[in-house]
């Protein structure tokens, strides 16, 4: 998990792997020679002016000095929220195995409309 805290690695995931993945971020990546390679040579800017704040320009250096980068959004927040199909694959994403996970985000998502809370089932 601490992975998703390094810019480096998610630089490295996300040219390599899935960071929408969960797993991307476990075993998978730390074993991943390509990955800790990518990622020595990642680096980042952070937005300088208000209105980049929440921007950071990515990229990683290759072999032959060429340079790519890209620039993405950092974070999510009030006013860029996930959409509900991207809130929704997102939970069922990190639920993972989870045999009721459907069930469960069925009854989250119409959790405001229960009058008593108590009433739902714990399972």
């Amino acid at each position: 998990m601490a992975l998703q805290y390094s810019v480096p690695f998610c630089v490295a995931i996300a040219l390599l792997d899935d960071v929408d993945d969960p797993l991307a971020f476990g075993e998978r990546a730390l074993g991943n020679p390509q990955v800790h390679a990518l990622a020595a040579r990642s680096y980042a800017r952070h937005g300088r002016t208000r209105r980049q704040a929440g921007r950071a320009t990515c990229g990683s250096h290759c072999a032959t000095d060429a340079r790519s980068s890209v620039t993405a959004m950092t974070s999510r927040h009030a006013e860029r929220p996930l959409s509900s199909a991207q809130l929704r694959a997102k939970f069922l994403r990190c639920a993972g195995e989870f045999a009721h996970a459907q069930a469960l985000l069925e009854q989250l998502e119409a959790i405001a409309s229960v009058p008593d809370v108590a009433t739902l089932p714990l399972a």
